[in-house]
């Protein structure tokens, strides 16, 4: 049989098609079928195939055969990437851990789940997430790397404690929602939270109740941050932020900070630290303003924090407009 005439798969009789390389029913090579000398299983096809970027490197620091997800995931090919020393690809940040994470495979210590970011042909980074075994005796490391460059952005957009958007959304946002009402000429308002004496809360009650406590104004907050424009975030280690939507007058921003540090208080969240309250409370900084070419965000964060340091001073579990 020869593979510019139809015939019969010698491994499992079914029909082949004209000029087939391949037996789609078992998947063996059609040479090989005819002859019988096949494996029982077609090894180049599983990795030529695969999504994932499947290869083998060396201690050396080469790539010796790559998979072709590698061009389809970085742009580079095969031939390319073969010439490259991998540390090359390595993000500058990442070229350090990376380093140790080869030495220890080159020790004997498999990489089970190992992140790092590569260089794309376009100058772009992706995430990489490797699983990789280690042959110590002929220097080899036979590695799989799986793509996770969105579910990391996606992470970086949503902090994992609060359930807010994280600091990245909130940097994006602003300046967004800054120009937006400055284009039409209506105020915006930024608070800042705190919860009140939360490192004592901490030190008596435990870190993890102190992250539960975050947690849980942070869900109030969230309730309040339904409208086009309004932007719920975490913005720092125990601040939150809240960017309300343009339009809204400095007198409304002020009553709904207080109702939202009013709903908190109301948690009844047991701080026996907080003297005069016996619960958890909240202060607010409030900053409100129609932008102009002369300002820029940055002012309305500053008037903000101001606003917030005033209220703590002043007694906290309270709201300060700027």
């Amino acid at each position: 049989m020869t593979r510019d005439t139809q015939g019969t798969c010698l491994r499992c009789q079914a029909q082949l098609a004209d000029g087939a390389l391949y037996c789609h029913s078992c998947g063996v090579a059609v040479s090989a079928a005819a002859t019988g000398e096949y494996a029982l299983y077609d090894l180049d096809r599983f990795f030529n195939y695969a999504v994932d970027m499947l290869c083998i490197a060396g201690i050396d620091g080469y790539f010796k055969l790559v998979n072709p997800a590698f061009e389809r995931t970085l742009g580079y090919t095969a031939e390319e990437v073969l010439k490259i020393p991998f540390v090359d690809l390595i993000h500058p940040e990442d070229r350090s851990e990376t380093t140790a994470e080869v030495r220890k495979l080159a020790g004997g210590m498999p990489s089970l789940s190992f992140e790092n970011r590569f260089r794309c042909r376009d100058g772009s980074y992706k995430h990489l997430e490797w699983t990789s075994y280690p042959e110590p005796a002929t220097g080899l490391l036979y590695a799989v790397a799986r793509d996770i460059t969105d579910w990391v952005r996606q992470q970086d957009r949503v902090d994992g404690l609060t359930g807010l958007a994280s600091r990245r959304v909130f940097d994006e946002t602003l300046p967004q929602e800054w120009s937006r009402a400055r284009r039409l000429r209506v105020p915006i308002a930024f608070a800042v939270f705190d919860i009140d004496h939360l490192r004592d809360f901490n030190e008596r009650y435990g870190p993890e109740a102190g992250d539960q406590c975050l947690a849980m104004v942070a869900g109030v907050l969230h309730r309040h941050a339904r409208r086009p424009g309004d932007l719920a975030a975490r913005i720092g280690g125990h601040e939150l932020g809240f960017v309300m939507h343009g339009g809204m007058p400095p007198e409304q921003a002020v009553a709904l900070c207080e109702k939202i540090c009013l709903e908190v208080e109301e948690l009844r969240i047991p701080h026996d630290g907080n003297v005069g309250a016996g619960n958890v409370t909240i202060s607010a900084g409030v900053a409100g303003v129609v932008p102009d070419h002369a300002s820029s965000h940055y002012s309305l964060i500053a008037a903000a924090i101001e606003s917030l340091r005033q209220a703590k001073s002043h007694g906290r579990g309270r709201v300060v407009m700027a």
